[in-house]
């Protein structure tokens, strides 16, 4: 297993977000409750979406984005369509963030800390490869890496039974590992968002 590089893994998560939109959104509905300048409230239902759907609620200032992909809320400028229209980018959405929002765009990778242990292992240490394997990786192990607590947990607890404990110069270096990645449903959000305004300046759009 080796480490992702953070762009390339987000390049490649974008683009498969953005391929389950195309997917999920096939024979999707709109439904416009409410269109009163930079008051809006629309409602979409995706019938091959597991997830179901989503709704977009504006107001000068405010976006919100809620439904079966979670709850999303930005701020940034009174009409947010003109943003939506712009760009998908999850950086810059990650920043215009309202404050209070209790969803994380950003979370913990157990897949990164994985690739991290193991290449820590096999280029300072490969005399523990298989050490590793069964005391922190095995399912008799008693360890989880699913979470960043318990995968610190585990390199503690292990490194206290090799009794190689030194501050000054760890068996692992964790602080210096990225750890995490953009969160899959906060990226199917972002070109959720992008792709429900089209719907709507479509229906806007006279027909011939």
């Amino acid at each position: 297993m080796t480490i992702a590089d953070p762009y390339d893994e987000l390049k490649e998560q974008g683009a498969a977000a953005k391929k389950r939109l195309e997917e999920d959104s096939a024979g999707a509905r709109m439904a416009v409750l409410k269109d009163d300048g930079l008051y809006r409230h629309l409602r979409f239902e995706l019938p091959r979406a597991s997830w179901g759907g989503f709704q977009i609620i504006t107001w000068p200032g405010t976006l919100v984005i809620d439904g079966g992909l979670g709850h999303w809320s930005f701020q940034r400028q009174d009409d947010m369509f003109a943003l939506l229209r712009t760009t998908t980018d999850p950086v810059y959405w990650e920043q215009k963030f309202s404050l209070g929002s209790k969803q994380k765009a950003v979370v913990y990778a157990p897949e990164r800390a994985e690739a991290h242990i193991r290449e820590a292992v096999r280029d300072r240490h490969p005399d523990l490869v298989d050490d590793i394997e069964e005391s922190v990786f095995s399912r008799w192990s008693g360890e989880s890496i699913e979470t960043e607590a318990g995968m610190r947990a585990a390199l503690a607890r292990y490194e206290v039974a090799l009794g190689t404990v030194d501050a000054e110069q760890p068996l692992f270096d964790v602080h210096e590992w990225h750890l995490t990645r953009y969160d899959d449903w906060f990226l199917l959000a972002c070109h959720s968002m992008h792709w429900a305004v089209r719907q709507y300046d479509a229906a806007l759009i006279p027909a011939c």
